[in-house]
């Protein structure tokens, strides 16, 4: 592919000594060069480009020579072009200097030096409205100190990877007092990274009390004078009057709100499982068993969850020829934690590797759904379409077949549909949740370089093909990157990226019908396999409870499809920088987390799904992130979630009541119950409460 590109400033003018990359979908260079006088470059032997990264002159060299915003620009057309010829406008860009001290005291200056506080790449630009927002970091050459590079476009807020001392490394908030930060007539002269992190998190968790108190949930003495030591530690630094002393106390500050942040979202999520999950549940019981009169004693006692607990077991490293349904302990293991439920993966690229040449009966036998439903499992559809591709030329067609790239958009929903189709004519009834699509236009899952409305159609097509064949199905949209992190708010000006709410929000309005919105969360984990490198930046767990409420608002029930931190912290060589809760992931540490993560998610009434992946540790998609070692052993993570699930279940004893029901409290489910009269057993039975 042979890429010619024009770079203009605002007004038009040609920009010489620009520099413009290549990259794939697997955001790896594939070519580079600079503009000219007259703005033009020619990027030769780019093949498996499918988006430019133009930074303006000087880039690289000195923040304060540079004068635009670099930018993102996403190939236009079918991938597999044999050229393109583009323009792009770069827009101007102000920059502000940063404020940083490391943890022992030091200013950050040069780049590289100090204790790696600062990681440019872990560095976000959101709006008000917290999405993706235009903004760049510049810390390199002659710099004396790091500078973030603003437009006039709107006032932002800075999400960027930190440590906080006594609580962690994770992704901490600065909005400048909740106005973000401007280029006006108040641009600010610097931004403190230190203290603004401070105040943001003090403001956050004042606010989050307050909510509380209005909401009826009570504060714990704990957590109370967890607010109280923040607070003090903020006296503190408005006090300071040195940089340092500023800083100093900034950092303690900011420990101690996240740490407080913490402890409230805990308590809060505690008190909601009370108040909506172990609600009062009414069952009619006299109609339902003979001789049941008012009066009698009822004893219950829960069995199953109608709440989904899932677990990817790999059918490339399981299949039910290596573990059989009846005799491997694999799955009686699963059963013991508590899961409920198996995402069942479709791989359109394994089924149909040449057009029209399928394969659906050998990769069934593989994992056979009528025996893995027999075996007490619910099963899901998981990435049947998933336009993902990874480095070119030999990844593209890991999930999507090769085929696929070269069907012109107006074709695609046709050999979506005919997919799909297939599909549920072979796995329905035993499979009745179905994906429309997975992880739609983001950077890296675009592959066939689909408009908001192309896409719209591919996912009315899967819809379609699934409801014409079974009517009592769920059909979910399934995402990543759910803060739009890594989403450029200049390709989504452009059309082929969305933050997955948005693009939820667009379906809708476009009349597409789907029932669950998927919401993937390996914040905190990272990748090391043939297929998938890099992680997912640590998030407070505020953070995680605000952007599940978010989705929330959708109206539509929210599954948590894929989740997963590892055992193990990743080796110095791999220079993996995602963060870290409360000290480096260990096997300890990992069923903490676990704790906290469903805890928090089961609370949230409009959550109905938990998935961890994977199993075990073979072939885990993240690395060390299985619940059990390769030999099924468990870890503590698995005895946590075993202890949770089961600690879940409703018991009780009630009085049948004057009109012959059953008031039990507890979660949705299957109860076990026990009619008595006296010492008299009246009638035993299996009821669904919900």
């Amino acid at each position: 592919m042979e890429i010619r590109c024009l770079v203009q400033d605002p007004s038009g003018r040609a920009l010489a000594k620009a520099k413009v990359v290549a990259r794939g979908a697997n955001g790896a260079e594939v070519a580079v060069q600079h503009t000219g006088e007259d703005g033009w470059v020619t990027l030769e032997q780019a093949a498996g480009a499918v988006r430019l990264e133009i930074f303006p002159p000087n880039w690289g060299e000195f923040a304060l020579a540079v004068h635009y915003l670099p930018k993102f620009y996403r190939i236009p057309g079918s991938p597999r072009r044999s050229s393109a010829e583009v323009e792009v406008k770069l827009s101007e860009a102000f920059p502000v200097p940063l404020v940083a001290y490391d943890l022992d005291g030091q200013r950050l200056t040069k780049p590289g030096l100090g204790d790696g506080r600062l990681n440019v790449r872990q560095f976000e630009f959101y709006g008000l409205d917290d999405l993706p927002a235009r903004g760049a970091v510049h810390w390199a050459g002659l710099d004396e100190q790091p500078y973030v590079l603003l437009s006039r476009e709107e006032a932002v807020k800075l999400a960027v990877l930190w440590t906080a001392p006594g609580y962690g490394r994770v992704v901490c908030w600065a909005d400048g007092r909740g106005r973000g930060f401007a280029v006006d007539g108040a641009t600010p002269q610097s931004i403190f990274l230190n203290v603004e992190f401070a105040r943001t998190a003090w403001r956050r968790l004042k606010a989050e009390m307050a909510a509380c108190q209005r909401d009826g949930y009570s504060l714990s003495e704990k957590l109370q004078e967890e607010a109280r030591m923040a607070q003090a530690a903020v006296a503190e630094l408005e006090e300071a009057r040195s940089e340092r002393e500023q800083a100093k106390a900034a950092d303690k500050a900011l420990g101690l709100c996240l740490l407080a942040g913490e402890t409230l979202v805990m308590e809060r999520a505690r008190q909601r499982i009370a108040r909506h999950r172990n609600r009062e549940r009414v069952v009619g019981l006299s109609s339902m068993l003979e001789g049941v009169k008012p009066g009698d004693v009822v004893e219950y006692r829960q069995v199953a969850h109608e709440f989904r607990f899932g677990c990817f077991v790999n059918p490339d490293s399981h299949p039910v020829q290596r573990v059989p349904l009846d005799t491997d302990p694999l799955w009686e293991k699963l059963r013991e934690i508590g899961i409920n439920q198996l995402p069942v993966p479709l791989l359109w690229s394994r089924l149909e590797e040449e057009e029209g040449v399928r394969k659906d009966e050998d990769y069934y036998n593989r994992y056979p759904a009528d025996k893995l439903r027999e075996a007490g499992f619910h099963l899901k559809d998981h990435i049947s379409v998933w336009f993902w591709q990874g480095r070119y030329p030999d990844q593209w067609g890991a999930f999507t077949p090769d085929w696929v790239y070269d069907v012109p958009p107006e074709d695609l929903p046709a050999k979506v549909y005919e997919n799909k189709k297939r599909l549920a004519e072979r796995y329905y009834p035993y499979i009745k949740d179905w994906q429309a699509i997975n992880e739609p236009m983001l950077h890296h899952t675009n592959g066939p370089n689909l408009t908001l409305d192309e896409t719209a159609a591919v996912v009315q097509a899967g819809v379609d093909a699934v409801r014409e064949h079974a009517h009592d199905v769920v059909i979910e949209v399934n995402s990543c990157q759910v803060f739009g992190e890594q989403v450029s708010a200049d390709i989504v000006e452009q059309g082929y990226e969305m933050v997955p709410d948005q693009f939820y929000g667009a379906l809708a309005e476009r009349g597409v019908s789907f029932d669950a919105v998927g919401l993937q969360m390996y914040y905190g984990g990272y990748m090391h396999s043939r297929l998938f490198s890099g992680g997912f930046p640590i998030r407070h767990p505020w953070d995680l409870e605000a952007i599940i409420k978010r989705y929330a608002r959708l109206g539509k029930p929210v599954r948590i499809t894929e989740v997963s931190v590892p055992s193990s912290w990743p080796s110095p060589e791999l220079g993996l920088d995602f963060g870290w809760w409360h000290g480096p992931w260990d096997l300890e540490r990992q069923a903490e987390w676990v704790e906290l993560f469903y805890t928090l998610c089961y609370s949230v009434p409009e959550v109905s799904e938990i998935t961890w992946w994977n199993a075990t540790d073979e072939g885990a998609f993240i690395k060390d992130g299985g619940l059990m070692f390769a030999d099924y052993t468990f870890k503590p993570a698995a005895e946590t979630l075993a202890r949770l699930t089961n600690g879940w279940k409703g018991e009780g004893t009630a009085q049948v009541d004057s009109k012959g029901r059953l008031r039990a409290i507890g979660p949705a489910g299957e109860y076990e119950i026990t009619v008595k009269r006296g010492e008299e057993i009246v009638a035993r039975s299996m009821v669904t409460l919900r």
